[in-house]
């Protein structure tokens, strides 16, 4: 019984000791804008660079592409087949 008193004893004791505050809301608050700021790396810089030539690159092909299918087109023309022949 005497172990029993002693844990009632320390129920009592913790009850009314002081809840201890903890203030992280700043820490929080400064880790959120942390992680929201945009922070330009070399890495980054280049993987924009890319992206520019790639759609530099892609609008050169179309243009190509479609000069070249167009003028395809012109060959099986049926007016074109009668012109010649």
């Amino acid at each position: 019984m005497d172990n029993l008193n002693k844990l009632e004893l320390l129920f009592e004791r913790a009850g009314q000791a002081s809840m201890p505050v903890f203030h992280v809301s700043d820490q929080v608050l400064a880790e959120i804008a942390a992680r929201q700021s945009i922070q330009l790396r070399p890495w980054s810089i280049m993987a924009g660079i890319s992206a520019a030539a790639a759609v530099i690159a892609l609008v050169y092909t179309v243009n190509t592409w479609m000069s070249m299918t167009w003028s395809l087109a012109e060959y099986f023309d049926p007016t074109v087949l009668d012109i010649i022949l």
